[in-house]
């Protein structure tokens, strides 16, 4: 197992991270230092640009954290992937911008049947006994039968999710995922 992920940074910088009503002290050694040398920065509103959208990576750390504040998943072995459907257009890119829209083409016939969204996942190969597998990622097999393993929900309906509650975010890829499962069983979570 591997952190992929926590708890959004302004849910624990805003004192209540996802209800828990335990201090942000806990995650202060695990979030880089800046200075602002005597700047203010002031609360700003998202704006979601057009296009491609970097995806969140994750950082080292001297140990995984622990305790409620923090949520551990599985790191699957496949390709990150920010998965955007804009209108009609569906754009499926790699953590530094790539276009993959063609090389993945259940991923993106998936996407078209969605509704507004950006997602970030990770796309996956699977082997003939079910077992992800990166080296057909990397040699380009079975790049027609590739899925898409979600785990956030960046924006739906053209509302910006990046700052909602992590809890929330979770329940709206849960009602979208349904859909999904029932037309082509690509998307997991």
């Amino acid at each position: 197992m591997s952190l992929t992920r926590s708890h959004r940074a302004a849910d624990l910088l805003s004192g209540n991270p996802g209800g828990v009503d335990e201090p942000p002290r806990a995650i202060l050694p695990y979030i880089p230092t800046r200075h602002f040398d005597g700047i203010h920065p002031r609360p700003r509103g998202l704006t979601l640009q057009a296009g491609f959208i970097p995806p969140c990576l994750p950082m080292g750390a001297p140990s995984p954290p622990a305790g409620p504040l923090w949520l551990h998943e599985i790191k699957n072995d496949g390709l990150r992937v920010i998965a955007r459907k804009d209108g009609r257009r569906v754009q499926l890119y790699s953590r530094e911008g790539d276009d993959l829209t063609k090389r993945f083409p259940l991923i993106a016939e998936t996407m078209a049947r969605l509704p507004s969204c950006t997602i970030d996942g990770e796309a996956v190969a699977c082997d003939d006994s079910g077992n992800q597998s990166f080296d057909l990622l990397r040699r380009r097999q079975r790049d027609d039968q590739v899925f898409l393993y979600a785990f956030d929900l960046i924006e739906l309906d053209g509302k910006d999710r990046r700052r909602d509650p992590l809890d929330h975010v979770q329940v709206l890829c849960r009602s979208v995922k349904p859909r999904l499962v029932r037309e082509v069983g690509c998307i997991h979570d």
